[in-house]
């Protein structure tokens, strides 16, 4: 189980760079860096991809609010949601909507699905997820490694070190990802009509 220092640390690592003593002290420059930036690349490594510990599921009323046109009702997003994965019509799998019958949006009172059913819709979606003892731990290190990418030239101004971590963190995540993905069953798709004309 990670804490913010060590995956901070861990970032101060690859860079060569001296670690923090505790995450959030400001009084070094690196500590200053890891809070300014910790935030902004956590989110961002969130909404890359499903991964399974911040996935979660919800049911959103239509709310007063309506768009100008397209579609006929407004749904709130739930807070912290960072990446909607589907948007069903009821509780099951099988009535998972199409790209084009739901939409994300911003309207003027923040950001929405928008769709043309009023009944309560149900979404799965990646949280913001800031309890880093849940984080898998390949996700740590993707962590890491991101955030040094992202404090190189601030830290270290080496071009060099910078090609390396863009290198690692390729690699990295493409192997976290598929990790992630393995524990997962196989999605079963909705029989459309060319397949059952086939039966």
């Amino acid at each position: 189980m990670a804490t913010e220092t060590e995956i901070a640390n861990r970032a101060m690592q690859k860079l060569g760079a001296k670690r923090i003593l505790a995450f959030g002290d400001t009084s070094t420059k690196e500590g200053r860096e890891i809070s300014a930036a910790w935030d902004q690349v956590r989110r961002g490594e969130l909404r890359r991809a499903n991964w399974n510990f911040a996935i979660t599921r919800a049911s959103l009323a239509a709310i007063v609010a309506t768009p100008v046109y397209g579609f006929s009702y407004a749904h709130a997003l739930p807070d912290l949601c960072l990446r909607i994965i589907d948007v069903s019509s009821d509780n099951t799998t099988s009535s998972v909507l199409s790209v084009g019958d739901y939409a994300r949006e911003s309207l003027a009172d923040g950001t929405q699905v928008v769709a043309s059913d009023n009944t309560p819709l149900w979404v799965r979606y990646v949280r913001d997820v800031t309890n880093v003892a849940i984080w898998d731990v390949m996700f740590c290190e993707v962590m890491a490694t991101q955030l040094a990418l992202q404090l190189c030239q601030q830290i270290t101004d080496s071009n060099s070190r910078k090609e390396a971590l863009e290198a690692e963190y390729r690699w990295q995540s493409r192997d976290a990802r598929n990790a992630d993905a393995i524990e997962n069953p196989p999605d079963q798709l909705p029989d459309d009509e060319w397949n059952e004309a086939r039966l």
